[in-house]
């Protein structure tokens, strides 16, 4: 997917808000009269002064991009955008949540794009009332809606990918990290009717878990990195241990908010999916329900396989290719400083910075020393004393007209490099030799 083209006043067409969230969906024209529908919104708890916030949300963004789906495209909005949202919010969407987030978060808060989706549904089922006592008030089409994708099993495979991802990133604003409880069912995203990783930065994650830039990973770290690598010395784990934590997560959360709507235990509940001749009819009783999804968990595990493996894969293909990028620039760098050498060496340096060191060259007319003295002492003038503390003198070392620069360090700000907490995480799953860190 091409990058995501710049909110300007010259490319803004439509801004439209979302209801209740501080999300804005909006239109954007390209120079070539392409039209493109974003969906900018804050992330909650994070705080743009704060670098660890802002490299992490770029990061687990490309991380679920490239190992789940290439949909998954988050860009931080930088600070000509969002002084031009603020200057036009106003105009566009006055008196919105969106418009007085952006108004009163700005300097504190986070703000993203993304690319709009069309078919973008969540597997929130319930609504969970604020009165207490009161039970979750069940959305039944909402839960058919779910059932029907979950019972696609692709999905739960993709579900596995996006999880290794997750774990990743530290992200359990889905699943928790150890797969023993589904946390968030409005974060299991689907378009139209597969699974996307949407939402992937968790800034409430415990431990600062969700710090790609630069928490560090001690070697007897129960973090569960070790999902990915089930052989970890320290602390081994059986991979379809977690998967069917997961699988079976699912089931419980649907029985229990059955549960908590009023179906009684050996109450029977016959759900029709789908139309035609894919329409599935499940019936069963309330509490079987909680292990419906168990025989899933095999390709929840393949998916977090594989999801690891283009994990890998890409995290290994971006060092090196910024390895090369790097050497590339450095030899641009030093290829500048071998010109502007021969140049100041040919035409002289007007500040003298390579002028310093050049030794007085004799003219050719000078006469000799030996012959100089020869004359003086046949006039009478030579002092022998005097010439022999001269010869006494050490002979001062060879100056050069100018020396050959060396080749320039990579300005800091020109290098790219995948930040430290991503190297650390590497590191603790062996996909690189901790000797290697100081030169990535």
């Amino acid at each position: 997917m091409a990058s995501l083209p710049k909110i300007t006043q010259e490319s803004l067409v439509t801004m439209a808000s979302h209801p209740s969230k501080p999300v804005a969906f909006i239109k954007v024209i390209n120079s070539e009269g392409i039209l493109t529908d974003l969906v900018i919104k804050r992330e909650a708890q994070s705080n743009r002064s704060n670098p660890a916030h802002v490299g992490s949300i770029a990061w687990t963004s490309k991380i679920m991009k490239n190992v789940q789906d290439p949909l998954v495209k988050m860009i931080v909005l930088d600070d000509q955008e969002l002084a031009f949202l603020t200057s036009v919010v106003n105009e566009y969407i006055p008196g919105t949540t969106t418009c007085q987030d952006l108004i009163e978060n700005l300097e504190n808060s986070v703000w993203v794009k993304m690319p709009a989706v069309d078919g973008l549904s969540d597997g929130a089922f319930s609504t969970r009332s604020r009165e207490y006592g009161k039970n979750d008030e069940l959305n039944f089409e909402k839960l058919t809606a779910l059932l029907s994708h979950l019972n696609d099993p692709n999905n739960w495979f993709e579900l596995g990918k996006v999880l290794a991802a997750d774990i990743f990133n530290g992200n359990s604003d889905r699943f928790s990290l150890d797969g023993s409880s589904w946390n968030n069912a409005g974060n299991l995203l689907f378009i139209k009717s597969r699974i996307i990783g949407l939402d992937v930065w968790d800034p409430a994650s415990r431990a600062d878990q969700s710090n790609l830039f630069d928490r560090q990973i001690g070697p007897n770290s129960t973090f569960e990195l070790r999902l990915l690598n089930p052989l970890d010395v320290h602390k081994p784990i059986d991979r379809m241990t977690y998967a069917g934590n997961i699988a079976k997560a699912v089931g419980e959360r649907i029985n229990r908010t059955l549960q908590n709507a009023g179906y009684q235990e050996d109450q029977k509940i016959s759900i029709t999916l789908g139309k035609g001749r894919g329409k599935v009819k499940i019936k069963c009783k309330r509490k079987d329900f909680a292990n419906l999804y168990n025989h899933r968990a095999f390709l929840v595990e393949q998916g977090l396989i594989e999801g690891t493996d283009s994990l890998k894969a890409y995290l290994l293909m971006k060092i090196n290719k910024y390895a090369r990028d790097n050497a590339l620039l450095a030899e641009q760098f030093a290829q500048e400083a071998r010109q502007n050498f021969a140049y100041n060496h040919h035409n002289g340096d007007r500040r003298g910075n390579f002028l310093a060191n050049v030794r007085p060259q004799a003219s050719r007319n000078a006469i000799p020393k030996n012959v100089s003295n020869h004359n003086r002492r046949l006039a009478g003038t030579f002092d022998p004393i005097q010439s022999h503390l001269q010869h006494q003198q050490p002979t001062p070392p060879p100056q050069l007209i100018a020396q050959q620069p060396q080749q320039p360090i990579l300005p800091a700000h020109l290098r790219k490099a995948v930040p430290n907490g991503i190297i650390q995480r590497m590191v603790y799953l062996k996909w690189i030799p901790r000797d290697a860190i100081p030169y990535l």
